[in-house]
């Protein structure tokens, strides 16, 4: 285990309750996720600790660590589930077997993998699962496995630098956490000061929280430094062995004028290569090309507009393919090993750049040669202010330490020039605060709150796409509203709307949708101009409707199996 790591994790269960949560910065491929359950094996031992959540901001993710927690735990005798927008989710374990996990919205179990949609719900009094039903105030019980488990709340960057209500969202989020005495870990390895001064004490730029007050005192930050210290809640840790380790490495940069330029790159490498591009469209046309002449068996195709059948099959392959092509839903928290070479276009911040780079050369053991190609296509306006003003020098920075070190600058002065501040959006903290204090909440009351803050967390909510409409539940995927605006408009004649009555024992009965609901829900999701929540629950209020009878979970979505293209996903 690296030195931080085992510093902010024996700061955490050494010093609890005092201090209840911990935030850890560190450089991708540290060991800050391969250790996430590390303190819930002592909390548990302590019996401190019910159970473990470990809080993914992608399903990929999701699906990343609940593989891995099968691979440790399970032989532990640990129960394992998971919650996410998937109904079903089967696992490849090597050397194992394929495993269902069961799906559990309450993270009741000893071991539970959930997106941050989910989690962040739950813990504000809103859960999707059981907002609809009879039964009242039984969010409470949704709260209480929270807040008796153990929370790794990981790549936390991706949280923050949305909306000023997903700001706020989660610096409430971490007040409740850090309120309740729930251990928490949470980590990132692109914050920057000043997101990690926001999320840590509650002064977020000119705005201060005073809500914060109460529980600044119980958070702590290690971050990796030149020297071991600690300054107020700020411990600075030295790693030496990284330090030495990644100094030696040396990152080359060079430019691609097309995409053409890529297959006299693979030719010349003789080290497996990861592209990534910043559209799924992009992706697929690269994918095409290389794999008509290195063969699809060495060209694996990942993206966040697979359905789970072919995310699955190609998944199986990423270990062992010499091409790995995508976008960052594999960018993130996804690790192919032995991977020297990474060719990508430049994205628009600083903070995913350092990302992307940080994929390959992860064995600082033994890597040493380590090659970025950056596509450029398009004019020059469209590249992004960082890039523009760091092209020349991107050799002068160590991407694998924050600070500066050996005549080279650390990645952190570059989050710190480029990363734009997001101010919380102060009317909805006050507001979910205020609902947070009241002992008991009306149902009603918390239905008209989920409405108003349906995209809490994400820009955009999320939409089921169905690319085989009799098997929806494993030919399926997430759409933003974003994405079926886009697809009503443009692809209206080629789409359609199901639903499902999904009953108890598993067995799944279509729901027949007449035109005329068809196009009322067309023509919303078409409408722009209305506020997504409210769209989608004038939908949603629609479609539930037509199954009231069937006294079962209503799952709806949009049929795109005209337009899917199996291996290949959804191109719009």
């Amino acid at each position: 285990m690296r030195e931080l790591v085992n510093e902010a994790i024996n700061g955490l269960v050494n010093e609890y309750p005092h201090i209840s949560t911990v935030i850890v910065e560190a450089p991708t491929g540290y060991g800050k996720t391969f250790n996430s359950h590390i303190p819930f094996l002592k909390f548990k031992d302590m019996g401190l600790a019910r159970g473990f959540i470990y809080v993914a901001p992608t399903r990929a993710l999701v699906r990343q660590q609940a593989r891995d927690f099968l691979i440790k735990l399970q032989g532990q005798g640990f129960s394992i589930t998971y919650q996410s927008m998937d109904v079903n989710l089967k696992v490849e374990v090597p050397n194992i077997r394929s495993v269902s996990l069961t799906k559990n919205p309450l993270l009741s179990s000893d071991v539970n993998v959930t997106t941050i949609d989910s989690f962040m719900f739950n813990l504000m009094r809103m859960p999707v699962e059981s907002l609809n039903k009879p039964v009242k105030w039984r969010y409470a019980t949704y709260r209480s496995y929270i807040f008796t488990s153990y929370v790794f709340l990981d790549e936390i960057h991706l949280m923050v630098e949305g909306s000023g209500l997903q700001l706020s969202s989660i610096l409430l989020g971490i007040h409740e956490l850090t309120a309740s005495f729930t251990p928490s870990i949470i980590a990132s390895a692109t914050l920057g000061s000043g997101r990690i001064k926001c999320i840590a004490t509650g002064k977020c730029g000119d705005t201060s929280l005073e809500t914060y007050r109460e529980v600044a005192n119980r958070v702590r930050v290690y971050r990796l430094g030149k020297e071991n210290s600690k300054d107020g809640v700020f411990v600075t840790i030295r790693d030496k062995d990284w330090e030495d380790k990644t100094c030696e490495q040396n990152f080359n940069f060079k430019e691609l004028n097309n995409i053409d330029e890529i297959i006299k790159i693979i030719k010349e490498q003789y080290s497996r290569v990861l592209i990534l591009t910043n559209t799924v469209k992009k992706a697929v046309d690269i994918y095409n090309l290389v794999s008509g002449i290195f063969g699809s068996n060495n060209v694996v195709l990942l993206h966040g507009k697979l359905d789970e059948y072919d995310r699955d099959i190609n998944a199986r392959n990423i270990d062992n393919a010499r091409i790995i092509v995508g976008t960052d839903a594999i960018g993130v928290g996804i690790n192919p090993p032995n991977v020297n070479v990474l060719i990508t276009d430049i994205p628009s911040s600083i903070d995913t750049f350092i990302q992307r780079i940080g994929r390959i050369c992860r064995n600082v053991e033994q890597d040493r040669d380590c090659h970025v190609y950056l596509l450029r296509e398009g004019e020059e306006e469209e590249i992004p202010k960082y890039y523009t003003e760091v092209r020349d020098k991107l050799h002068e920075f160590n991407w694998r330490l924050p600070y500066d070190c050996v005549k080279k600058r650390g990645y952190d002065s570059l989050i710190n020039s480029y990363v734009e501040f997001q101010s919380p959006d102060i009317s909805s903290y006050q507001d979910l605060y205020a609902k947070l204090s009241f002992i008991v909440i009306d149902q009603e009351d918390l239905k008209r709150s989920y409405r108003r803050y349906c995209n809490l967390i994400r820009d955009s909510v999320l939409i089921r796409g169905i690319t085989n409409v009799d098997e929806p539940l494993t030919y399926s995927m997430a759409l933003s509203m974003r994405d079926a605006e886009v697809l009503a408009k443009e692809y209206g004649k080629d789409i359609d709307i199901v639903a499902y009555a999904l009953h108890e024992d598993g067995n799944l009965q279509k729901i027949s949708i007449n035109n005329d609901v068809k196009e009322s829900v067309l023509k919303e999701l078409a409408d722009e101009r209305k506020n997504e929540c409210n769209r989608y629950f004038e939908i949603n209020n629609e479609i539930n409707k037509l199954g009231s009878s069937y006294k079962a979970l209503i799952i709806w979505g949009i049929d795109v199996s005209r337009i899917y293209r199996r291996g290949l996903g959804l191109v719009i």
